[in-house]
């Protein structure tokens, strides 16, 4: 498949990470990448998804959006963690959130457990425990995919 980058080792444990293309999907999709920078009392189309549940089946491939100020973050967790939403914010933005949820991945013949945040922009983040409190800090490179663990 074009655009299918095999990142090894240990870092995103063999998962297939799928780079190009995303941004010609999310438009074909009818997703909601366009601005809205002005006001428009017209109706437009938009893909708004509902997060009900999260897949119990392990992905085989995440497609990300990286290069030039962004990033993706991949979070290594256990098995106990499947389910769970992760909540990461900018240090200096404690207010702006986001999360994921950590999902099973298939690695070969392996199952591995991570979190991951396909597009941010780079800097310093601040991961929220299950509990809301802080936890470990991490740095979000730009064009390319940063690795730590969520235990």
């Amino acid at each position: 498949m074009p655009g299918a980058v095999h990142l090894a080792g240990a870092q995103t444990g063999g998962l297939k990470i799928f780079i190009q293309s995303c941004r010609r999907l999310r438009r074909a999709a009818g997703s909601t990448v366009h601005s809205h920078g002005h006001p428009h009392p017209h109706p437009h189309p938009h893909l708004h998804s509902a997060e009900a549940h999260p897949p119990k089946e392990p992905s085989t491939g995440v497609c990300i959006d990286v290069g030039g100020t962004r990033g993706a973050l991949l979070l290594r967790s256990p098995p106990e963690r499947e389910g769970l939403e992760v909540e990461i914010h900018p240090v200096h933005e404690p207010d702006t959130h986001t999360h994921v949820w950590v999902l099973p991945r298939a690695a070969g013949a392996a199952i591995t457990y991570s979190a991951l945040f396909p597009s941010l922009p780079a800097g310093h983040y601040q991961l929220l425990e299950p509990d809301g409190s802080c936890g470990t800090e991490v740095v979000v490179d730009a064009g390319r995919v940063s690795t730590a663990d969520w235990r």
